[in-house]
């Protein structure tokens, strides 16, 4: 039942962001366009070359991570501690939209929450936005809320979330994924 709500839902937002970016145009432009670039509070946490990348995007990819104690040199380790296990599937551009809308461009993404969740930060998922010879790693911790952006090799910020019913779907979609590529 859980299953059939979660892609219900994805195949609704998908069909939403369809057709936005579809025919209806305002100069030139689709009109969902707007909704998606970062408010002022966003695009102050980004920086031009940061929003450039999470926002005109030429690929994103989803990774699973999982924790090492030991790292090997042919891992890739995205925080520390964290590294690649798999990569879990190629964005295109209604879903990589999702997460630009509800995560990236919402200035409340932002904001530094004054209720302290005592859970620990665990990261699952990665998401890479390359554009040119940049890329930036979009972390996602569903254990403590939190999301992560790294980029330049450094951690540029951490905050929690606001939309957590949203996040937690968004990616339990990808994590399903995970469940299927070991069950082959």
């Amino acid at each position: 039942m859980k299953v059939k709500i979660l892609i219900t839902s994805l195949l609704f937002l998908a069909v939403c962001f369809a057709a936005c970016s579809g025919s209806s145009k305002k100069d030139g432009k689709p009109l969902c366009d707007e909704w998606k670039q970062p408010d002022s509070i966003a695009y102050n946490q980004l920086g031009k070359s940061l929003a450039t990348v999470l926002f005109q995007p030429k690929d994103v990819k989803c990774y699973h991570l999982v924790g090492k104690e030991t790292i090997g040199e042919d891992e890739m380790q995205i925080e520390p501690g964290f590294v690649r296990d798999t990569m879990l599937a190629k964005l295109d551009k209604e879903e990589y939209s999702l997460l630009q809308f509800s995560l990236l461009s919402a200035g409340k993404n932002y904001e530094r929450d004054s209720v302290v969740v005592m859970s620990p930060y665990v990261p699952c998922l990665e998401f890479e936005f390359s554009r040119k010879k940049e890329t930036a790693h979009v972390i996602i911790s569903l254990s403590d809320f939190s999301w992560t952006v790294v980029y330049d090799d450094k951690r540029q910020f951490n905050f929690n979330y606001i939309d957590t019913p949203t996040m937690e779907q968004f990616c339990k979609y990808y994590l399903s994924k995970l469940n299927t590529k070991n069950n082959k």
